[in-house]
C-alpha cells in the first residue's frame, strides 16, 4: 500500500469512528429534528462538536485510531 493509501484509509477509519458515536447517541433523525441553533439542545451539540473536534484533530496529527482518546465519552 502506498503511504496515500494507509493515510486516506487511517482517516476513513477515523470518520466512521466518530460517526458511530454521534449517531448511537443522537441519531440523524434526532439531529433533523433538533436545531443546532435552538439552546435546548446546547450540550447535546457541544457533544457533536467535541467529537468532531477530535476526529479533526486526529486526522491532521496523523494519529491512529487506536490512539486517540475520545475523551467527552
Amino acid at each position: 500500500f502506498t503511504p496515500e493509501h494507509l493515510t486516506a484509509q487511517r482517516i476513513s477509519q477515523i470518520k466512521a469512528k466518530a460517526s458511530e458515536l454521534i449517531t448511537t447517541k443522537y441519531s440523524i433523525v434526532w439531529q433533523l429534528n433538533h436545531p443546532r441553533t435552538d439552546i435546548t439542545y446546547a450540550s447535546d451539540y457541544a457533544y457533536i462538536d467535541s467529537i468532531r473536534d477530535i476526529s479533526n484533530e486526529a486526522e491532521a496529527n496523523g494519529t491512529a485510531l487506536e490512539d486517540i482518546d475520545w475523551g467527552v465519552l
